[in-house]
């Protein structure tokens, strides 16, 4: 039975590498999609990789390599010190600003935290994202530019 299961896992894998080793380069698609994953990782905890499977699925163009890369590249531990950020600009943005009175105290401290976290994150991700976008691009381009072959020189045009 963990044979079968093996095989099937390793065959499912094979595929996709084979679909990678197919797919044609775009810099602009790998960097759209990366820049794309960069920004849900920020701003979107936890439900981030949904967000990304419904973007997959509307928009073609994304590249679903480099959006789900970007996903496991800003994993939590390394979004800690940007979600800390995320909250700090949010509350600079808000400071002592009058929120929604809730009967529940703890509602009050919910409405406060989310309000300041996602508008942080935005205003966060936003520069982030465009400067992962030039750089993958950037990157992508000069991968292109040294690997040998006309097919790839054109690609880069």
């Amino acid at each position: 039975m963990i044979g079968k299961v093996r095989k099937h896992v390793k065959k499912h894998i094979d595929n996709h590498i084979n679909e990678l080793k197919k797919a044609e380069i775009k810099p602009h698609s790998i960097a759209l999609g990366f820049a794309i994953g960069t920004f849900l990782s920020v701003v979107a905890p936890f439900i981030n990789f949904w967000i990304a499977i419904a973007l997959i699925i509307f928009f073609k163009q994304i590249n679903k390599y480099s959006l789900f890369a970007a996903l496991l590249l800003w994993n939590p531990l390394t979004l800690i010190p940007i979600y800390a950020m995320n909250y700090a600009v949010g509350n600079f943005l808000f400071g002592n600003s009058p929120i929604i009175e809730f009967e529940a105290m703890l509602l009050n401290y919910a409405y406060e935290f989310i309000r300041n976290f996602f508008a942080g994150g935005i205003v966060v991700a936003i520069p982030l994202s465009i400067l992962s976008y030039i750089l993958v691009k950037f990157l992508v381009i000069l991968y292109l530019k040294t690997k040998s072959g006309p097919k790839q020189q054109e690609q880069v045009k």
